[in-house]
């Protein structure tokens, strides 16, 4: 039986101050990169048994339906299905295995009354035009430059009002290396991306 005696007691703490971020964790072929083989091993597997990794996948897709079906049960505003990609690793499979997966997600959501989420602090160069196809409401920690290839205003243009953005202020900002006065101009020029505000909640990236 699912246990929701944390969620309640971290909703309890939080009251009115926030929104809490959890969900599903990482989608069902991220779950065989990262946890069941390691990246090289996958892609290795995936070049000399097919068959076998997307099996695997549709019994992953399964169980991660089931925890769907768990999540909506609580008042989570907007569930995570997913995210901490990197084109350089993802996007020979981000169309094939994540897309569907996550379009399939955000139908279920959607259709129980609730947003969806996911988590895009890598970078995202190659993945953003694919991305739309997904139907993911608001991607959370947002990570420009620096700390990727891409600025906010080129995401906001490849996007435009589709998806709300949430982040946009690299952490490393907050190191020692950073004056205050960049942290303010870096703030201010993101301020002049976003304008006029409009789908963009600025908060850190990671």
């Amino acid at each position: 039986m699912p246990d929701f005696d944390d969620y309640y007691k971290t909703e309890e703490m939080l009251g009115d101050d926030g929104v809490i971020v959890t969900g599903l964790g990482y989608s069902p072929m991220q779950q065989i990169m990262r946890h069941w083989m390691g990246y090289e091993r996958f892609f290795y597997e995936l070049h000399d048994h097919p068959t076998k990794v997307e099996r695997l996948y549709e019994l992953i897709v399964k169980l991660s339906k089931k925890i769907l079906d768990i999540v909506v049960d609580l008042p989570l505003e907007i569930p995570s299905v997913g995210g901490n990609w990197s084109d350089d690793v993802h996007t020979p499979v981000f169309k094939k295995y994540f897309v569907p997966w996550l379009r399939d997600a955000v139908e279920f959501l959607h259709g129980k009354g609730k947003l969806s989420q996911v988590h895009i602090d890598g970078e995202m160069k190659r993945l953003i035009p694919m991305f739309l196809e997904t139907g993911v409401d608001v991607a959370e920690a947002w990570s420009p430059v620096p700390m990727t290839s891409i600025t906010t205003a080129e995401l906001r243009k490849a996007w435009g009002d589709k998806v709300t953005i949430w982040g946009g202020v690299p952490s490393m900002l907050f190191e020692p290396q950073y004056s205050d006065q960049e942290f303010d101009d870096y703030v201010l020029n993101l301020f002049k991306e976003i304008s006029p505000g409009h789908s963009f909640i600025v908060g850190m990236g990671d």
